[in-house]
C-alpha cells in the first residue's frame, strides 16, 4: 500500500514514555539505583527521572546524586538520606552485578554485597526492596550466575522484599547479551548455537525499565507474598533460534539460519574465538544461561502490575538503524489505514488517520503492530484475523487496543453515527442483516481461532 504524502504533515507530538502510575510522578518518589552505568541501569535511571523520581546512585564513580559505592564494601549511611523534595527512600532497585567465575561460589562478593546492602535497606527502614534476577535463577542451573541469583533470592524475606526474574532483554543500546545476539546475528548467514529449540522469554528494555519501576512504587500487593517473586518477560515463549532469526532480519535486514550444535565444542569454539583479535567476544557465562534457561510463568505477574508487553517484531523493528523515525510513523500510517478501513468499512480520509497516529503516539506505545501485507490491499479481511475478546498475548492485547482507538474516532466522525442508525429498519431488513453477521462469524471464528495467535504475538 502506497502512503498518502498528505498523511505525513502535520506536528509531532512527544514519544516519552508512558502508562506509568500516579504515584511515579510528581517528584512522590525517591528510588535508590544501584548498577545505574550499566545496560538496563541507564534506562531504568532516566525513565525514573523522566517521571520526577528522585533517584540516588550508588556507583563507583562520583557524580550528581551519587553515592560511590562497589559490591564487596560496607554501604553508606549517605545512600538512604532524605531527599528535599520526595523525602524518605521509598525503594532501592539493586541491578549491579559484578561478573566473575573464579573462587568460592558461596562467598561471591554479588552474595555478600547484596547481603549488606539489603541489611543497610532494612536498617533505614526501607519499606521496599526490588532484586533484578533472572529466568535463569536455580540451585543447580548451568552458569555460576543463574546459581548466585538464586542464593541472593533466598536473602529476600522481609515484607516488600521482591526478585524480579527477567527475561531475555532487548532493544536500546547495544551492550549487555542484547549486544552480544546483535554481533551473532551479524554473523551469518549460518550460525553454529547451542539448543537452539530453548524456549526464550523476550522484553523491550522500555517495558522492563516500567516493570521494575511499578514494581518499586506500585500499591498493593503486586507479586505473590508466598514467593515475592515477579516475572517480567514474555508470556508467550518461542525458541530461540526463532527469536535470533527475527533479530538477523528486523535488525540486521539478513536472513539467517541456525544450525544446531552440541554444547561442548560450542564451548571449545567459544574459548578459541575469544582469543582471536577483531571478532566480537561471546561469553561463555551468557552462553550457559541460554542453554539452560526455563521457561516461567508470567502472565499473574503481568496482570497484577498491569503492564501489557509490546509485541516482539514490533519492538525489534524499531531497533533497526537508520530512518527509524520516518520507518516507523509510516508504518503507523499503514496500520491506520487498515484498522480505520476495517472499522469504518471503507478508506478513511487523510485528516483521519493522522489523526490516529497522533491517538497511537499519545495514548499508547507508539510502536506500530506488525501488519500482514495482505491487510494493507483488503482492510475487510481483518475479520478473519482479529483476536477474540478472551485473548492473552501481548499482540492480541495491543490489536484490541488499537481497534478500539480506531473505532472511537470513526465514531467521532460525522458519518459514524450514521452508521449504526438502524431506526426505521424493517423488521425482514433487521433479521436479514443479523444472520449475515452470524455466517461471516461462523466462517471467520476457525481463522481467528487458529491465525490470530500465529500473527499477533
Amino acid at each position: 500500500m502506497t502512503v498518502p504524502p498528505e498523511c505525513l504533515r502535520g506536528s509531532e507530538p512527544s514519544l516519552a514514555d508512558r502508562a506509568m502510575p500516579d504515584s511515579l510522578h510528581g517528584g512522590s518518589m525517591h528510588l535508590v539505583i544501584t548498577g545505574a552505568d550499566g545496560y538496563i541501569g541507564q534506562r531504568l535511571t532516566a525513565q525514573a527521572a523522566a517521571h520526577g523520581v528522585a533517584v540516588t546512585v550508588l556507583a563507583r564513580r562520583p557524580g550528581v546524586r551519587r553515592v560511590v559505592w562497589s559490591l564487596g564494601l560496607p554501604v553508606p549511611d549517605a545512600a538512604f538520606a532524605r531527599d528535599p523534595v520526595a523525602g524518605p527512600v521509598d525503594a532501592v532497585i539493586h541491578l549491579a552485578h559484578h561478573w566473575t567465575t573464579e573462587g568460592d561460589e558461596a562467598a561471591d562478593p554479588n552474595i555478600g554485597g547484596t547481603a549488606a546492602l539489603l541489611a543497610a535497606a532494612r536498617r533505614h527502614g526501607v519499606p521496599r526492596f526490588v532484586f533484578a534476577s533472572s529466568l535463569s535463577a536455580q540451585p543447580a542451573a548451568l552458569n555460576r550466575y543463574g546459581r548466585v541469583k538464586w542464593r541472593i533470592e533466598q536473602l529476600l524475606s522481609g515484607t516488600g522484599e521482591i526478585a524480579a526474574r527477567i527475561g531475555l532483554v532487548y532493544g536500546g543500546p547495544r551492550r549487555g547479551m542484547w549486544g552480544t545476539l546483535c554481533r551473532i546475528a551479524s554473523l551469518g548467514p549460518v550460525v553454529p548455537m547451542v539448543t537452539p529449540w530453548r524456549q526464550v522469554q523476550p522484553i523491550h528494555l522500555d517495558d522492563l525499565c516500567r516493570g521494575l519501576l511499578l514494581l518499586a512504587g506500585a500499591p498493593g500487593p503486586v507479586t505473590d507474598p508466598a514467593h515475592g517473586v515477579a516475572v517480567l518477560a514474555d508470556p508467550e515463549p518461542l525458541s530461540f533460534s526463532r527469536f535470533l532469526s527475527l533479530v538477523a532480519r528486523q535488525v540486521a535486514d539478513r536472513h539467517l539460519v541456525v544450525l544446531p550444535v552440541p554444547l561442548a565444542p560450542i564451548l571449545v569454539i567459544l574459548h578459541l574465538v575469544n582469543r582471536l583479535p577483531f571478532l566480537p567476544r561471546v561469553e561463555r557465562e551468557r552462553v550457559l544461561g541460554l542453554a539452560g534457561l526455563p521457561v516461567v510463568a508470567s502472565g499473574d505477574s503481568l496482570r497484577r502490575l498491569g503492564l501489557t508487553l509490546r509485541p516482539l517484531e514490533a519492538g525489534l523493528a524499531a531497533e533497526r538503524p537508520g530512518r527509524h523515525h520516518d520507518r516507523r510513523r509510516r508504518a503507523l500510517i499503514r496500520e491506520g489505514l487498515v484498522l480505520l478501513g476495517y472499522v469504518r468499512g471503507r478508506s478513511p480520509e487523510p485528516a483521519l488517520v493522522r489523526r490516529y497516529v497522533r491517538a497511537v503516539e499519545v495514548h499508547g506505545t507508539g510502536i506500530p503492530l506488525p501488519m500482514p501485507g495482505l491487510l494493507a490491499g483488503w482492510p475487510r479481511l481483518m475479520r478473519l484475523v482479529e483476536p477474540l475478546p478472551a485473548s492473552r498475548t501481548p499482540g492480541q492485547r495491543l490489536l484490541s487496543e488499537r481497534l478500539h482507538i480506531a473505532a472511537l474516532l470513526v465514531d467521532a466522525t460525522p458519518d459514524g453515527g450514521r452508521r449504526y442508525d438502524y431506526r426505521g429498519e424493517s423488521p425482514v431488513s433487521a433479521v436479514l442483516r443479523l444472520f449475515v453477521i452470524v455466517a461471516l462469524e461462523v466462517v471467520a471464528m476457525p481463522f481467528r481461532l487458529t491465525l490470530a495467535r500465529r500473527i499477533w504475538r
